[in-house]
């Protein structure tokens, strides 16, 4: 069924050129994208009624993903202790 879709040009996968594209151009219901679509989604001027939804998960794990990162974790340690420190019960 998914191949008949895909012939039939109404099932596009993630490396076909234009993707975004089309969905912004009300060509196809749905797509999977990043967080940063949105922004996209949010410029003036589009004029699409859309919601956001999870991907599918396991029913045994409905809250794991296999796909969900974080694409930047900054960890400034050093900060983090002088902020202690300035706060601390010492430098009062």
């Amino acid at each position: 069924m998914v191949l008949d879709r895909f012939k039939r040009r109404t099932v596009l996968w993630e490396d076909q050129p234009r993707r975004k594209d089309l969905f912004l151009q009300k060509q196809v219901a749905m797509t999977l994208q990043s967080s940063s679509f949105l922004n996209r989604l949010l410029q003036p001027g589009t004029n699409l009624a859309w919601d956001v939804v999870t991907e599918p998960v396991h029913l045994e794990f409905p809250d794991s993903s296999s796909t969900f990162n974080i694409p930047r974790i900054v960890a400034i340690r050093e900060a983090w202790e002088f902020l202690e420190m300035i706060n601390s019960k010492s430098m009062l």
